[in-house]
């Protein structure tokens, strides 16, 4: 009996659960629905810039949707928005949606050219007058409060840089010391929040002056990178420039020397070396492959440091051909070939900036091609005095395709040190392998990241110093597909051309 009225009280317990069961078999498709379960993300066409999603009436938009689609390529997710043209109400994930719409995935206008050139933001800023130049806000990570964001504002007029922070309800900076240039956050739905598709404006009471203005912004949060802008004020008269960038590493055996032509047609020559105790026969070698390579004159030479093998062609150069200035690092060299080029400059007036230029520093060399300064003066010390190699100035050359990587004769310590500081600005296509390939350089962190396409030594052949050290071409054909050794091959030459500068 007790058994019997134990299972009389257990039915309609059952009973319950299987209604229940049956409930939520059958509600569950609306239930999914209403979640957003069955949201799918997708292109309006091919060629658009935007994504679609259908949202129901009364659903939430944030956990139930994919807040960051998939990347398009090309182009740079910016967020949700209830407008196809981006200039509607910004969707966010606390958003509740009233009634039936269609919210968009808008896509951002900055182009990303091939390779691992910079962003450019041809479509992203542009100039409006002589004295106003937009920059379109894209997708920042995380969005920035106004207040407390710190502006870098890098002038090529004078290769220096100004800092200036806002604060309070002040959306305009003026820069201590750049008294003729101001930036001016212009806040569109007036919520103190940098979002995509609102501006910053740069005004210069004069005019800008040509070339390229880069403009980096820091708060808590951000994303190294993202924040990051340019544009490109060339010579009177001139809108657009194709690709068209030449580099020749000339082969002057064990020593360094390598030429760069730009888009806007600039002439760059970084280094002049030649072998120790072989200037009679590589001197001449050097001013024939420039006039062969078609130099007519230079308008900036970068000796990256003091020692023989990089400098010791210069004063023949300086002879030959007109020099509109010059670049080398602060440490100095006690040889008379170093004291008797830096004479041989200053005898002939030419513009000498001797290391007023810190890690980061972009050089006013072009309109088109950006050269950022990585590393210079680094204080490494060797057997108890500083180490030259150390000292070089390292050069990040920026296409609108490709990017070079010139490393000078630095050690692996200053390799790391400008990893940490500069992880974004590593990864190349092509790297100038450091100090002839020696063993002492190239470590594995840094080709790690960099991963060049071409990697290129120069060497001579034979040398005394065993370059490229066997260690060193083991790491690089680890991480980089083709390694171009100046011993084996003579000059080298790479062209990059097919984006364009705006």
């Amino acid at each position: 009996m007790a058994k019997s009225k134990k299972s009389k009280k257990s039915m309609p317990i059952l009973a319950i659960l299987i209604i229940l069961i049956l409930l939520a078999i059958l509600i569950y498709p609306y239930m999914a629905s209403e979640r957003g379960d069955e949201y799918t993300v997708k292109f309006i066409n091919e060629e658009s810039e935007y994504a679609v999603i259908e949202v129901a009436s009364g659903n939430e938009i944030g956990a139930d949707m994919p807040m960051k689609p998939a990347a398009k390529e090309g182009y740079v997710f910016a967020g949700w928005n209830a407008d196809a043209s981006g200039n509607g109400e910004r969707i966010t994930e606390n958003t509740i949606v009233t009634e039936n719409m269609t919210v968009y995935a808008i896509w951002s206008i900055q182009s990303v050219m091939s390779g691992n050139g910079y962003t450019t933001t041809a479509e992203q800023s542009y100039k409006v007058s002589e004295n106003l130049v937009k920059i379109e806000l894209v997708d920042l990570d995380p969005y920035p409060n106004i207040e407390g964001t710190t502006v870098t504002l890098y002038n090529p007029d004078d290769e220096k840089k100004y800092h200036a922070t806002f604060s309070g309800n002040e959306y305009t900076l003026s820069f201590e010391g750049l008294n003729d240039i101001t930036i001016e956050f212009n806040d569109l739905d007036q919520d103190g929040i940098m979002d995509a598709s609102e501006e910053l404006l740069i005004r210069s009471d004069a005019g800008f002056c040509p070339g390229i203005w880069n403009i980096e912004m820091r708060y808590d949060g951000y994303v190294s990178g993202n924040v990051d802008f340019r544009f490109h004020i060339f010579e009177e008269g001139v809108e657009v420039y194709d690709e068209n960038v030449r580099v020749v590493v000339l082969d002057v055996g064990q020593a360094d020397s390598i030429l760069v032509f730009t888009s806007d047609g600039k002439t760059i020559l970084i280094d002049a070396g030649v072998p120790l105790n072989n200037k009679t026969k590589y001197v001449p070698l050097l001013l024939q492959q420039l006039d062969d390579a078609g130099v007519n004159k230079i308008d900036a030479m970068i000796l990256t440091h003091p020692d023989y093998d990089h400098i010791a062609g210069a004063m023949a150069v300086l002879e030959k051909y007109e020099v509109g200035k010059i670049y080398t690092c602060e440490t100095e060299s006690d040889s008379q070939t170093y004291k008797n080029t830096i004479a041989a400059i200053e005898e002939k007036n030419i513009p000498l900036n001797r290391g007023k230029f810190e890690a980061g520093a972009y050089l006013n060399l072009s309109t088109t091609e950006a050269f950022r300064v990585l590393s210079v003066d680094a204080k490494v010390k060797a057997q108890g005095v500083t180490d030259a190699n150390a000292a070089s100035i390292v050069i990040r050359m920026s296409c609108a395709s490709t990017s070079v990587l010139f490393t000078g004769d630095i050690p692996s310590e200053v390799e790391k040190s400008i990893l940490y500081e500069f992880p974004e600005e590593v990864d190349v296509d092509i790297l100038k392998v450091a100090h002839h390939g020696s063993r002492g350089s190239s470590c594995e962190e840094f080709l790690q990241t960099s991963t060049p396409l071409i990697s290129i030594i120069s060497c001579g052949e034979g040398n005394k110093y065993g370059h490229p050290h066997e260690e060193a071409l083991e790491l690089l054909e680890d991480y980089s597909p083709e390694v171009i050794r100046t011993d084996l091959y003579g000059i080298w030459t790479y062209t990059s051309t097919g984006g364009n500068v705006a």
